[in-house]
């Protein structure tokens, strides 16, 4: 089953990787996100991370959307995809007042990122990027 996230990562988003991932067949997602919602990009991580999902970037994969790039079992990009990581912040997820979780996610965050390319979230405040570099890091591991 084919899956296209062109869109912004929202609960809807999860939703329709639920619904694949409960279909039972082979999934390739096709991610081309602006972003979004840091909670619903860590509930597509947490369904597809231990599955046999292929993940393939291609436009813009950024923020939130390098989460759910990160959960993929294959980690494909369009040579042309721009990437972006700019770190958590109170404006989608949270209100300032929660200043704590925020803090939480963000180590969320980074352990992810640590864990699956290697790579320190220092080396990637408000950073930019294109699929070489996305190789390098290891957020990838093909350019199609």
């Amino acid at each position: 089953m084919t899956l296209y996230l062109f869109e912004e990562i929202t609960a809807l988003s999860a939703l329709k990787v639920r619904q694949a991932i409960d279909s039972g067949e082979p999934i390739t997602i096709w991610c081309n996100s602006p972003g979004g919602s840091v909670v619903d990009a860590l509930s597509i991580y947490d369904s597809i991370v231990d599955r046999a999902v292929t993940v393939i970037a291609t436009g813009q994969c950024e923020s939130a959307a390098l989460l759910v790039l990160l959960a993929g079992a294959r980690r494909c990009a369009t040579p042309h995809c721009r990437f972006m990581y700019h770190g958590v912040t109170a404006d989608g997820d949270l209100s300032s007042a929660d200043a704590g979780e925020c803090d939480h996610l963000s180590c969320v965050v980074a352990d992810i990122i640590r864990g699956r390319t290697g790579t320190l979230l220092s080396t990637l405040q408000k950073y930019y990027f294109g699929a070489d570099t996305a190789l390098t890091l290891n957020f990838i591991q093909e350019i199609r």
